[in-house]
């Protein structure tokens, strides 16, 4: 879908020309936000939709901003909303001005179900700031300090001390691309703040070569922005040995496996996600195909990794399970598809509970047809 929107700026050319306070280099068009992730490195930070408070995930992959469609129900947005049929599909879509800070855009934004994204604050992710929200901007996130900056995107710019500079290429529809080696295979990637997993990685011959080389696979719900809609489907997932970033060695990465026709991975070899960003104070320029990387504090402790099996989706009366990850915990005490949770150990179901389960916690399911699964956490590929 089409969006529309015009970048306006609070206070006028005059608020850009200052640095914001204790900022050096650039010329600042926000304040330090706070920053915050969830579990799968996803930066979120705090914003308005039409003034009214919200948390916005950054999605550089996404070309178009998306709006929880929730969100706008609750707050009386839809008003404005209008809609499309495009291949039988109905596309719904509503005018707003979403702010970050000091940087505002006013668009046309695609309304999709965004409540599947876990979000560190009650009340959920409400809003998927693309491309057309941060074309014009570098943004540098420091999760050591939990603070994302906003600069335009100008030579003037300073980046962090210390930090390599890497240049991108610009991929029109796409966002950035950089070369990464992949267990020592050179490998043109993706640079997403929206992908979930660390590494994915499309169906090739060396990933032929992993399936017969003896390491654990298993399966996993995985969710894709297309077309304004928001498609999850099963993804074979596995673990990579080690993936290089110029210098910067990161090791076993959870990697998903996409198909090499994909319609939005298909024409790259790896797409570089959230959680690897997330080990780095990292300064993307959006515009203009410039990375900047630093190791912070984070650098090489891990990855967020299942340790349950279960895809599920927020309903009324509890989580409706709609995938079983293979090999894992869950598949072995018999969960089934459309089973539904309604309490995890005594208390009312959240995804949150699956997600923060480490190696060798209990967890006991209560099913809503009465039924007990009693599942102890483990990793599984």
């Amino acid at each position: 879908m089409k969006v529309s929107r015009r970048i306006v700026l609070a206070g006028g050319l005059a608020a850009l020309a200052a640095p914001a306070r204790g900022q050096t280099g650039g010329r600042q068009i926000s304040d330090a936000l706070r920053l915050n992730a969830n579990e799968y490195g996803h930066a979120i930070v705090p914003a308005t939709i039409n003034d009214q408070a919200c948390l916005a995930l950054l999605d550089n992959g996404l070309s178009a901003t998306l709006v929880d469609l929730g969100f706008a129900a609750r707050r009386s947005l839809l008003s404005g909303m209008t809609s499309q049929v495009n291949g039988g599909e109905a596309k719904r879509s509503v005018k707003l001005q979403l702010a970050l800070g000091r940087l505002k855009a006013a668009m046309q934004a695609p309304l999709v179900d965004l409540s599947d994204i876990p979000a560190p604050e009650e009340g959920g992710v409400s809003v998927a700031a693309g491309r057309d929200m941060l074309s014009e901007t570098i943004v540098t996130l420091d999760h050591d300090a939990g603070v994302m900056r906003m600069a335009l995107s100008d030579a003037e710019f300073r980046p962090p001390e210390g930090a390599r500079l890497f240049v991108m290429a610009r991929v029109p529809r796409f966002g950035q691309a950089m070369d990464v080696e992949v267990e020592g295979e050179r490998m043109r990637a993706l640079v997403d703040l929206g992908s979930s997993f660390p590494v994915m990685v499309r169906e090739s011959p060396h990933v032929t070569r992993w399936r017969e080389d003896g390491r654990r696979w298993s399966t996993m719900a995985s969710g894709t922005a297309r077309g304004g809609s928001l498609t999850v489907e099963a993804a074979p997932v596995t673990r990579v040995k080690a993936l290089r970033l110029g210098p910067y060695e990161l090791a076993g990465l959870p990697a998903q496996v996409y198909p090499a026709n994909d319609p939005v991975f298909g024409g790259f070899a790896a797409v570089v996600g959230a959680q690897v960003l997330r080990q780095f104070l990292a300064s993307l320029d959006v515009a203009g195909g410039r990375l900047w990387l630093k190791p912070n504090a984070r650098f090489g402790g891990g990855f967020f990794e299942s340790t349950i099996g279960l895809g599920t989706k927020a309903e009324e009366g509890g989580l409706a399970v709609i995938h079983i990850s293979a090999n894992s915990p869950a598949a072995a005490a018999g969960f089934k598809q459309d089973d539904v949770i309604t309490l995890i150990n005594g208390t009312a179901a959240k995804r949150s509970m699956i997600g923060n389960a480490r190696p060798g916690d209990v967890l006991t399911f209560q099913l809503a047809t009465g039924d007990i699964r009693k599942v102890t956490a483990a990793l599984y590929y």
